[in-house]
């Protein structure tokens, strides 16, 4: 398995196209870091990822599509976001796998 852990960094944003030549990546780890939100298209380049770990984090919202591309993605993990808002009028997730 393909991992890339980048946990307890201090992380506050990922910047589409971070992970755009990562195409082998089967695991990505950015627990325990400040990310606050995600753009829709962050995740983009990763065809091959199946787990995704954001826990710990400070997510306050998740555009429904985020993990969208994430064709083979059977896991992500969102546990202790304490500021996660999940909406109860649409989808939360948009996703062809989970």
């Amino acid at each position: 398995m393909k991992v890339l852990s980048i946990e307890g960094n201090d992380i506050r944003e990922i910047p589409t196209g971070t992970f755009e030549n990562m195409n082998s990546l089967e695991y990505l780890g950015l627990m325990i870091n400040r990310i606050e939100h995600l753009d829709s298209d962050v995740f983009g380049g990763l065809v091959n990822l199946k787990r995704v770990t954001l826990s710990g984090n400070l997510l306050q919202y998740l555009h429904p599509d985020t993990f969208l591309v994430l064709q083979k993605l059977q896991n992500a993990n969102l546990r202790n976001n304490p500021g996660l808002h999940v909406p109860t009028d649409r989808n939360f997730i948009n996703s062809h796998s989970l």
